[in-house]
């Protein structure tokens, strides 16, 4: 579920990576506090089909095996463009998100485009996106069934030669990466609102802060797609 949007400072969480020949998993804290404390309540774990593609298995980690919650998230192709998230419920899925990346297939430098869009969520409290609304998202910029979302384009800073976004509070991202990002969305009076963003602070450790409409899950995934280098994007 997304968090509230009468909650207006942002759930400032941590995503920790564990990389090693054979696999890689990811864990996603939650900060309780100033002094560093933490709570893990994420974890996800990275396949890879025989065709090349990346899948990860996103767990929720709970005391109550009754409350296990667990999502799938797809990248759609090689190219690591198009990815979908989905919450499996028994044996129904409900698409949560999807998660688009810019194609460059020319290998150009330069900063990464992203766009999301995010199922929202209907009176009965079920996430829900229709297929129609997808192949028809190119004709119109709002829908009733999803949120859409883009990422800040970042400034070139001359002075230390890469491109550089302006993080909301302290130490959110102490390394310039292409990996780094800040996702925005427009609100009632159509003024960008940075609803997430996402920053290397070590090697293998990242901020990750979110507020309304995200949710604990979808921007997880969010982060995930970020962490992956494929050729057609870059």
């Amino acid at each position: 579920m997304p968090i509230s949007n009468q909650i207006n400072n942002y759930i400032q969480c941590r995503l920790i990576r564990n990389k090693s020949v054979l696999s890689q998993t990811f864990h996603l804290e939650v900060e309780c506090s100033d002094d560093g404390e933490s709570i893990c309540l994420l974890t996800a774990e990275k396949q890879f089909k025989i065709s090349g593609q990346s899948q990860y298995t996103i767990s929720v980690i709970s005391k109550y095996p009754k409350n296990y919650i667990s999502a799938e998230l797809t990248s759609d192709d090689l190219t690591g463009t198009r990815y979908v998230l989905n919450l499996l419920n028994g044996y129904k899925r409900q698409q949560l998100a999807v998660i688009l990346y810019e194609a460059n297939f020319l290998g150009i430098n330069g900063p990464r485009k992203i766009e999301v869009l995010l199922s929202k969520v209907n009176d009965q409290m079920l996430y829900f996106i229709e297929e129609s609304d997808l192949n028809e998202y190119d004709l119109k910029e709002e829908s009733n069934c999803f949120f859409r979302l883009y990422n800040k384009p970042p400034h070139w800073n001359s002075l230390e030669s890469c491109y550089t976004l302006n993080f909301i509070g302290k130490n959110r991202a102490a390394i310039p990466s292409i990996k780094n990002f800040q996702m925005v969305i427009k609100n009632d009076e159509n003024v960008e609102q940075i609803v997430m963003q996402f920053g290397r602070m070590l090697e293998n450790e990242f901020s990750c802060d979110f507020q309304y409409p995200l949710s604990l899950i979808q921007a997880f995934a969010i982060a995930l797609t970020a962490l992956e280098s494929r050729w057609f994007r870059e």
